[in-house]
Formats: C-alpha cells, structure tokens, sequence
C-alpha cells in the first residue's frame, strides 16, 4: 500500500473513532446523572480500554472494504478507473459515517426513553403503530435539529478531499500493507489474548452506568440483530445453565428457595377454605409507580382525579415493577411467562404453553376472559390468548357491536367505556367465577381523550420542576393521560365497591410498564430517584371477608418488594382449588412470612430489593430468568421432537 493511501485510510478512522467517542459523551452529559457514581482509576481505566476495544472492532469493520479499495488502488495504473474507486470511496465514507452518527442519535434517544442502549424493544417500532410512534419522535425529539445536524455531516463528509494517484507517482510499501492487516485482524477479534471480544467484556464496574459507557452503538445494535434472529434457538441445558453462572439446576432451585425441583406449585388451602372469588387483573397502559407515589404524598393530587380515596382504602404497593418494559412483552410475560421474545408472533404462539395463567383458573372453574379496547388482531392477541385456554376475548370491536356510542382514538375505545363494560360482564351470571384480564389503551399516543371528559388543569408551576423532563407541551400530554386513566379507574371503582360484586371480587389493578419519557431520572437529589425508573403500582381490592382473613392472619404488609410475577402466586390461595398447580416463580405477596427484607423487584433492566440484599437479588433475578428458560426450552424441544 502506498504510505498516501495509509494516511487517507487513517484520516477517516480517526473521524469515526472521533464520532463514536462524541457519542459516548453526548450521552453521558446529555442524559446521565453522575453524582452517584463512584470512580476508581483502575476502573477508569479498564473502561476507557475496553471502550477502546470496541471502536477499534467497529471501525474495523467499517473500514474493511475502503482497505480493499486502496490496496487495489495501489495496483491500478489506468486514471479513469482510480477517479471511479475515488468516488466510490467518498460516497461510501460519505453515506456510513452519516448512518454511524444516526444510529448514535437514536441510540441516545432509546436511552433517553428506556434508559437503556438499544434492546429487542427497538423492532416494535416497525410493529406497534409506526406512524403514531413518528408523530411522537416529532413532538418529543428536536427533529428538525437532528436532521440539520446529519445533513452538515452528509456535506462535510463529501467535501472531504480524497486523491488517488496513479502507480508511478508513489511507491507501495508491502511492510505497510502487512502491519495494517495485523492491526485490523486484531481489531476485528477484539483481543489478542485467548477470548475474543465479547459481551461480559461491557462490564468493567459494579455500576450500570459506568458500564453503559463502555460499548458503542454499532456493538449493541448488531447483539440486539443477534438476540433477534436467535431469540428461539433452542439451547442445551448446559449452555443456559452457564450463561447465568449456575453450575447445576439444583443451584438454581436453592436461590429461589425452591424445594421442589419445578417451577409449579400445587395448591393445599389452610384450614380455613374461602369461597372462590370473582377476579380481575387491570394492566393499566403507563401507569407510572413514581406520579402516584408523589401525588399520595399530598403534592400532586390533581394527577389522581378521584384514585387517591381507593389507594388509601385499599391496598397499594409501591416498591413494585413490571417485568417487561412494552406493552405486548408484559402480555406475554403474565399469560405465559416466557422468556422469549414476542412469542405471539411466532410459530409457537400456536402451542398451549403449560405455564399458561389461564389454565389453573380453568381447572378451578373458572370462566377465563380477556378484555381491551384494542382490536383483538393487534400482535396476534386474539389468536394466541385464546390457544392459550382463554375462553372468551372481548376486544374493540365486539364492544361497539354491543354499544355503537361508544368512540376511541387509533389505539383503541376510551378507557371509561372499556370500564363501563367490565361492570356489564361482572353482573352477567354465568354459573362459575369469572377470571378477567383486562388491558387498557388510552393513556398512549397520540394521547387522544374524549372532549365530553374534564380532567383538572395543573397549575404551571407544576411543570416547572426538574423532575419533569422534554417539552411543555409533551409534558402536558403525558399528565393529561395519566389523570384520565385514574379518572377511568376511580369511576369504575366508585360504581363497582356501590355493586354486589364487591363481596366476591378481588381486583388487581397494575401498569404494564412505567411512563416512558415524561420523567428525567437521576439520583443527584433534583431528578426522579433511579428506583422508580421501572416502577409501577400494585393495586389490590380484597372483598371484605378475604381482607378481614389477610388483615388476621397479619400478611397486609405493602412495603414488599414485588413485579407482575408475583401476581399469580398472591391470587392462588384464594382462586385455585385444592391440587390445583400453578407457576409459582414468584412470590405470594399477602404471606405474612414475608417483609421488605425477604422479598425482590425484578425489570428486565433494574432489580431492587431492600437494603443490603443487592448481589441476592440479582442472583435471584438471574435465576428466575434462568429457570423459565430452561423449562420453556424443554418444552418447546419436546414439542419439535414430536413433531
């Protein structure tokens, strides 16, 4: 290779190492709070060398094929084909260096709405609504600015001078030639020890943050590609048992405090048998942990619009996440407790799994019903809820059969028609106690609320506050519809504690995942504490002869630590008859035997527990995961075995 050719090869490597470190700072000002985080030099260190790394890798593979370029450009004597392999190379350099400084942008983007790098929530852009997700970016995001800043980094990058000279007005240095393909073979592995680059090389520190510094945007999006395409490969045993660093499943068992070697339980009641009640699990849309955590506390009680009387009444539970961070993910996540991804859009969706929620609530007699103000076809819904022992789904479009007055927005019919038919179906007597899961919509772009219903107007000063982050006016879209969804709630609640139901029904009332951009987090004392970056509330109704039997047996404990696998197990005691199994991953969140000491949140970004408990916590979180993935994967093997 000519040394004028290493020099422009060297000139476009630095540009991209230059745009992947801005990111990485654009990020860490932009979005992350520091205060919290404690630095060691050692640590600084093994970061900055393992983000090192990672670039190197990156542009790498970026720079491969203008390396080829050049190396032919050093063999071609003929002006017309270097002036052709010249534009090419601007135009390549050109239109990847404008995409790198793209992915980086959504990158922190994704950050600043999940807080966390690119994960397989990403793809549901292309599934859940694409323009309502674009109408958002343009209210929430500068996009304007952002293409400003691509377009000035399209212009600069093709007025880049790039020369080409043809071989007699330069000599190739094959010493050069050798030297650039060691250090890109290196690079492309990462590593010149053993082990190649991989992905335990992110973590140099105990810390999330400092780890989430480390790895570039181009490194997660080709692992998030990776978990997509092997999202149901079925591992080995060994395989799954190792990559949550458990040497045996009776390790496995033992963190979770599992005696029995499967993750089911059979139902034995206590001396005192109670009737089998009436219940409905609620998975309110973004209904966020921390609002209802501030309003209780006497600031905000204009966000509650009447919900303050029934979370006082009843009992609440505020040290509590979802598992998933989407909609459908959490679905899933409750009906079948897989820990793959989007299962009701793939071919497995057409099998029974045997962790289905809906069979022990069968195989007690009970009615199972699913309810929504979405079209039922909505990601296969209908489809796979009803193969997985759902008797009945109510969606959209069989509620405006019964009731045409009825009117929605482009997710779905408003929230209080949704509640007014929940009534309806609770005083239809069929002969057995109902089970329904009920999912609302409305509080979701375009935010989209009826014009007959008045919700209360906050103050401005309201919004002046740095716990509230983006746009006035995103802002105010975001609270509107987290107080419409309390005003549908505590409509409903008022009629339904006024209705015979109320001696027989228990009422789960929980978010399918927290408020996505309207809170800024940051544990510096001005931001919204991290603990409630997943947070969501869990409601309980209890009739009052199972609330007086929770309230002697001493278990209405709400300083427990739980998540939406902790539902199931809660509701068995008083749901399922005798011999009746259940999974049984989490834990019964109304047993007396527990406390906030014994007990763990677990998000698929963030476990929480009570003091002291953190490394305990994690390792239950990972062998949960670990556990659910093992028995699924059997199941699903077993199942391609005989077919």
């Amino acid at each position: 290779m000519k040394p004028e050719y290493f020099r422009i090869l060297l000139k476009y490597w630095l540009i991209g190492l230059a745009i992947l470190v801005s990111g990485r700072i654009a990020l860490a000002t932009i979005l992350i709070s520091w205060q919290d985080v404690t630095f060691s030099l050692p640590t600084i260190l093994h970061a900055t060398f393992n983000a090192l790394r990672f670039d190197c890798q990156a542009l790498a593979y970026l720079n491969l094929l203008p390396l080829l370029i050049l190396i032919c450009a050093s063999f071609i004597t003929s002006p017309k084909p270097l002036a052709i392999l010249r534009v090419a190379l601007k135009w390549y350099y050109t239109i990847v260096y404008t995409f790198l400084v793209s992915v980086e942008i959504v990158d922190i983007g994704f950050y600043k709405n999940f807080g966390t790098h690119f994960n397989l929530t990403l793809f549901d852009f292309f599934d859940e609504a694409p323009a309502t997700l674009v109408q958002t970016i343009w209210e929430e995001y500068p996009v304007v600015w952002l293409f400003l800043l691509l377009a000035a980094v399209f212009i600069l990058m093709l007025r880049l001078r790039v020369t080409l000279a043809v071989k007699g007005r330069g000599r190739r240095n094959y010493w050069l030639l050798a030297l650039i393909i060691i250090f890109f073979g290196v690079s492309m592995r990462g590593s010149v020890t053993q082990f190649p680059l991989q992905v335990e090389d992110m973590r140099v520190s105990h810390q999330q943050k400092i780890n989430d510094m480390v790895a570039n945007p181009c490194y997660i999006l080709k692992k998030v590609i990776k978990e997509k395409k092997q999202s149901f490969m079925l591992q080995s045993d060994e395989d799954i048992l190792g990559r949550y660093g458990f040497s045996s499943e009776e390790e496995v068992y033992e963190t979770l405090g599992i005696k029995e070697r499967t993750p089911f339980a059979t139902m034995h009641h206590p001396d005192t048998v109670l009737a089998q009640p009436n219940i409905i699990v609620i998975f309110n849309e973004s209904w966020s942990g921390y609002l209802t955590h501030k309003a209780l506390k006497g600031k905000d009680t204009l966000l509650l619009c009447g919900m303050e009387r029934h979370l006082k009444e009843d009992l609440l539970l505020q040290n509590y996440q979802s598992v998933q961070n989407g909609t459908i993910a959490s679905i899933e996540d409750f009906v079948i407790s897989a820990p793959f991804p989007r299962v009701f859009r793939s071919g497995y969706r057409f099998l029974r799994f045997p962790t289905s929620v809906a069979t022990p609530f069968n195989n007690s007699g009970y009615e199972t019903i699913f309810m929504s103000g979405m079209d039922q076809e909505w990601e296969n819904v209908g489809e796979s809820l009803r193969i997985q022992g759902f008797s009945e789904i109510i969606d959209k479009f069989m509620l405006l059969k019964n009731h045409p007055e009825y009117s929605g927005n482009s997710v779905g019919l408003f929230d209080h028609f949704l509640m007014e038919s929940l009534l309806e179906e609770l005083s239809q007597d069929k002969g057995k106690p109902k089970m329904i899961f009920v999912m609302t919509t409305t509080n979701h772009p375009p935010f989209v609320y009826p014009d007959n219903v008045a919700l209360p107007q906050l103050p401005d000063s309201f919004y002046r506050n740095p716990e509230w982050g983006n746009k006035r006016e995103v802002q105010e879209k975001y609270m509107r519809g987290y107080q419409y969804a309390n005003l549908a709630l505590a409509q409903f609640l008022d009629k339904f504690k006024e209705s015979p139901y109320a001696d027989d029904t228990i009422i789960i009332i929980t978010g399918d995942h927290n408020v996505r951009t309207a809170l800024a987090y940051g544990d510096d004392g001005i931001h919204v504490p991290t603990k409630w970056e997943f947070a969501v509330p869990l409601y309980i109704y209890l009739p009052p002869y199972i609330r007086k039997y929770v309230e002697r047996e001493g278990s209405a404990d709400t300083s427990k630590w739980g998540d939406h696998h902790d539902i199931l197990p809660t509701l068995a005691p008083f749901a399922f008859l005798e011999g009746v199994s259940y999974l049984n991953v989490g834990k019964n969140l109304l047993d007396p035997g527990l406390n906030g000491d014994n007990t763990v949140s677990v998000n698929t970004a963030k476990t929480l527990s009570g003091a002291g408990m953190a490394e305990k916590a994690r390792r239950v979180a990972e062998a949960r995961e670990c556990l659910l993935l093992l028995f699924q994967t059997r199941f699903l093997r077993s199942r391609s075995d005989k077919e």
